[in-house]
């Protein structure tokens, strides 16, 4: 048969043909490719079909263990953020050994990954800087044994919704999150398994894994494992150390005299009740001294929890009694959340000062737990608490002590919580308590704490031995001669409140003098007020009248923001910052106070609109009056400004600047640019009229004093020409040195006579 290679149709079927045949080769090759078992930096196999593929020049079958297939002697360098070797979806009995998997140390490297897979050994593996070592989900029938995992990054082992699986005399040399995890899987023995630094993990959460055979052969840091699970009425003395104790669905057993260090989870305690746990040393795990899930009515009494990340993690489990315990220099102490009626009794919680430390005890969604005859100490800085609620309601403090700069805060969503007989030391009250029901039962520095809430109608005077003043949601009440001492913390607070005075007190403090937030309508006269922050702190309050206080050596003497219609006036007022800091505040009127500013403004506004700044006087401050960012209708109106670097300094429009006093020597600053000339009708003091003058006298002196020293130069040099009537003739080289020196004293006269001039 002839074909015609030129015939158009021809052609085209034969393209057709080619292309088919393209396809098919480069999946064909494709296919190659992915399986050969030469050259390659990973293995990925799903299904049996690519299984026999891979395999296919071999005579096994994978029928049994007698002809299964076998990877051995592979050595792979794992790419980034990939396996070693994929296995997915099949039931060929395969095995894995004397194989080298080694990754780069990223993350999600995995070296060997098992998903839906039966019968699989693994043997005499070394697995290098994985990620994961060995990921095995929804299999069964799988066995790792004699394998060194090495510093994986997350998990030497991961079992995941796995039944019978077996772990046996594996190696795991730690620094990862888990040595081994397992999650949700059923029939899993672990025997003679090393372990260090992380240990073994059991999550119990969502679907309680049963019949886990693990015996305490397995160790980490070389001490026994002790795990537990489905016993009851058992009595356990350990006196010794040991790796770890976990817990599954235990109940009624009593474990003691133990000492646990050094893993990820010391204790590990899930679906178990009615445990007793007594005397249990668990220190410097990387997580949890003691993590606990749905585990109620367990009790733990002279336990020490020290140096942990947290001392205890109780989560959905009610009911807890944590009695007679030293929590020491955790991070976190006690995390209670999702669990209600917690016994918190008789405890040491102590932390030292630390960036790490973030709280003694936080409750999160708890409600009805009781904190009794606990002692908090410790200084927690920034936001953090000696106790910490949140979202949690009717939890009652009785006769604790908190040695605390922060002791305790609600947070948020906290209701009916009840205080009694606490003592605080050299504690700063949290404003957030107020909304509860905080009696003058407790202490502050063994002085009565007295708190209002609700009241009307009402006066409080000449109380002795007091230590806070607190005001909250009360209306048309008096405050007067009421003195507070030497205090670290701010001595009277007032918050939503309004139509009240408060007049004759005496503060000492290196905290706030006295806070107000979102109260209308108050007067605060007649007030001394020595404090190293704020002396008055004004938030969110409108038509406040501050008038006639004396305050010294404050941060911020009075601090406004977002208030309106504060009226600051005839007060004498020394500070180190700014003496009167208003910011997004409008119509603030700072009128006829005397303001003594060592470094900072005098007065100082931003962003606020139509305030009136008249009669004050201004001296020692940096800046005498500031005002940005803001919008026009200000008066500056009778100030006397001295001693100050900058007068006046502006960055807007419309403002009315008369009849100040400033100092000549400063300039006066409009726009961001300096403007030596005065504002209309504005006039220079004679101090600065005299220091003119006495400029001018000095001048005027040089000047004479350098006219006479001038002519005292010219008659020297006349005379080094010779007396008259001289005859005696003169050597050649005095003449030569004579006329050189002339030379010389004329050039020096010049250069002084310029110097003079100049």
């Amino acid at each position: 048969m002839i074909i015609d290679i030129y015939n158009k149709k021809t052609q085209k079927i034969m393209l057709l043909v080619w292309f088919i045949s393209v396809v098919v080769s480069g999946v064909i090759y494709s296919i190659i490719v992915t399986l050969s078992q030469n050259d390659v930096d990973y293995i990925a196999i799903d299904g049996n079909f690519q299984l026999n593929a891979y395999f296919s020049d071999q005579s096994m079958d994978g029928e049994s263990w007698d002809t299964a297939y076998v990877f051995e002697n592979l050595k792979l360098d794992i790419p980034d953020d990939n396996y070693g070797l994929i296995l997915k979806n099949t039931d060929k009995h395969i095995i894995i050994k004397d194989c080298e998997f080694k990754a780069k140390g990223y993350r999600d490297s995995y070296g060997i990954y098992i998903f839906n897979c039966e019968n699989i050994k693994i043997d005499s593996i070394n697995l290098i800087y994985c990620d994961i070592g060995t990921n095995i989900i929804n299999s069964t029938n799988i066995e790792v044994s004699n394998t060194d995992f090495g510093t994986n990054s997350r998990y030497g082992t991961i079992l995941e919704n796995s039944t019978d699986i077996n772990l046996n005399k594996n190696t795991y040399h730690g620094k990862s999150t888990y040595d081994i995890s397992i999650r949700s899987s059923n029939n899993c023995s672990l025997t003679q398994n090393k372990m260090t630094y992380s240990g073994l993990s059991i999550s119990l959460r969502d679907n309680p894994s049963y019949q886990l055979l693990i015996d305490s052969s397995n160790s980490i840091n070389d001490r026994p494992i002790y795990y537990y699970e489905n016993k009851s009425n058992m009595n356990i003395n350990f006196n010794r150390q040991i790796g770890q104790l976990i817990l599954n669905n235990c109940s009624e057993n009593t474990f003691s005299n133990a000492y646990i260090k050094s893993t990820k989870s010391n204790v590990i305690i899930s679906n178990s009740k009615l445990n007793h746990f007594n005397n249990i040393t668990s220190t410097n795990s990387a997580d949890y001294g003691i993590n606990m899930y749905y585990s109620p009515n367990n009790t733990f009494s002279s336990c020490s929890v020290s140096e942990n990340a947290a001392g205890f993690q109780i989560s959905y489990s009610n009911f807890t009694t944590i009695i007679g315990n030293e929590l020491i220099n955790n991070s976190k102490g006690i995390n209670y959340e999702y669990s209600n009626n917690l016994i918190l009794r008789d405890n040491l919680i102590y932390n030292r000062i630390s960036d790490d430390t973030e709280y003694g005890v936080n409750i999160y969604q708890g409600d009805y737990n009781t904190f009794e005859s606990n002692r908090f100490y410790s200084h927690y800085i920034q936001d953090s608490f000696a106790c910490k609620i949140k979202c949690s309601s009717n939890n009652s403090f009785i006769n604790n002590s908190f040695y605390s700069k922060n002791p305790l805060h609600n947070d948020h969503a906290v209701y009916d919580n009840t205080y009694e007989n606490n003592n605080f030391i050299n504690s700063s009250i949290s404003i957030s308590l107020l909304t509860n029901e905080f009696t003058s039962s407790n202490t502050l520095n063994g002085k009565k704490i007295y708190c209002y809430s609700g009241q009307d109608g009402f006066q409080v005077k000449n109380i002795n031995n007091i230590s806070l003043l607190v005001y909250y949601d009360c209306s048309n009440f008096d405050v007067s001669i009421i003195s507070f001492s030497k205090i670290a913390y701010c001595p009277v607070i007032i918050k939503y409140c309004e139509n009240f005075t408060i007049s004759g007190l005496d503060i000492s403090t290196t905290g706030i003098g006295i806070e107000l937030d979102g109260n209308n309508n108050g007067t605060i006269s007649d007030c001394t007020i020595y404090s190293t922050g704020q002396a008055i702190d004004i938030f969110s309050c409108n038509n406040l009248v501050i008038y006639e206080n004396k305050i010294e050596y404050s941060k911020n003497g009075i601090y406004i923001r977002y208030s309106n219609d504060a009226n600051v006036s005839n007060n004498d007022i020394t500070s180190f910052t700014n003496a009167v800091k208003g910011e997004i505040s409008d119509r603030l009127k700072i009128v006829n106070n005397i303001i003594d500013c060592d470094g900072g403004q005098g007065i100082y506004l931003s962003n606020c609109n139509s305030p009136k700044i008249n009669d004050n006087q201004i001296i020692m401050s940096k800046v005498g009056i500031m005002l940005s960012y803001s919008s026009d209708d200000y008066t500056i109106l009778g100030n006397n400004i001295t001693y100050t670097s900058s007068c006046i300094s502006i960055s807007i429009d419309g403002v009315q600047i008369t009849n100040n006093t400033l100092n000549e020597t400063n300039t006066c600053n409009y726009y961001d640019s300096n403007d030596p000339r005065l504002p209309e009708n504005n006039y220079i003091d004679n101090f600065g009229l005299n220091v003119a003058i006495l400029l001018l006298i000095m001048v005027l002196s040089i000047a004479v004093t350098g006219s006479i020293f001038l002519k005292i130069k010219k008659d020297e040099n006349r005379k080094l020409i010779g007396p008259k009537g001289l005859n005696v003739p003169m050597d050649p080289t005095e003449l030569e040195g004579f006329k050189a020196a002339t030379d010389q004293n004329k050039a020096t006269e010049h250069n002084e006579t310029k110097e003079l001039k100049e």
